[in-house]
Formats: structure tokens, sequence, C-alpha cells
């Protein structure tokens, strides 16, 4: 039963970020490292807390250019993760995990 909420709950989340993604004000194809760190920061942040974040601010700033992101925009908005609705300890390492994946 417990896998069957989970995999309820993943896509609502993934539906999430890709909502998020489509929000942007350009189309660029992000790596698979990038949407999984992304999905799981939807999952431990929400939707809206994501959409009020530095970071999100951040992504939709990012110049793309001949379908390339600017690395250092993105570098730059990555590294915001790690700050993102951090409010009790285990929240920090999730983070950076987040962190970790996006970069990939």
């Amino acid at each position: 039963q417990a896998n069957h909420y989970f995999n309820k709950d993943i896509k609502e989340v993934e539906a999430a970020a890709n909502r998020i993604i489509k929000s942007l004000p350009y189309e660029y194809n992000f790596s698979q490292g990038f949407f999984d760190g992304l999905v799981s920061l939807v999952y431990n942040c929400g939707e809206g807390g994501v959409m009020k974040s530095d970071f999100y601010k951040r992504l939709k700033s990012c110049r793309v250019k001949n379908g390339k992101i600017n690395q250092n925009d993105l570098n730059f908005t990555i590294a915001a993760v790690k700050s993102c609705r951090i409010s009790a300890p285990g929240h920090k390492s999730r983070r950076y995990d987040e962190h970790k994946l996006m970069l990939t």
C-alpha cells in the first residue's frame, strides 16, 4: 500500500516539476539529473515553495542562446538550492543532495 501511495505522489510531483519548467520564459532540455533533483526539491518543499524560492527566481533569469543555457547562470541557480527552505537540521543535507543531483 505504501508503494501505491508513493507512486501516486511521485506522479503528482513530477507533473509539478514539469509545470515549473514549462513556466520558464525559455525552452531548454535540462539533464535527467537536474530534473530528478527538481522533483526531489518539489517533493520536499512543495510546488509553491519552490516557486517562491531564490532558486526559481534565478532559474527564470537564466540566459539561453541557440538552445544552450549560460553555464554560469545555471551554476548560480543550482547553488541556490542549498539554502532553499531550510527550517530543520535534516533539510540541509537534503538540499545538498539535490544540489549534487542537479549538477549531473
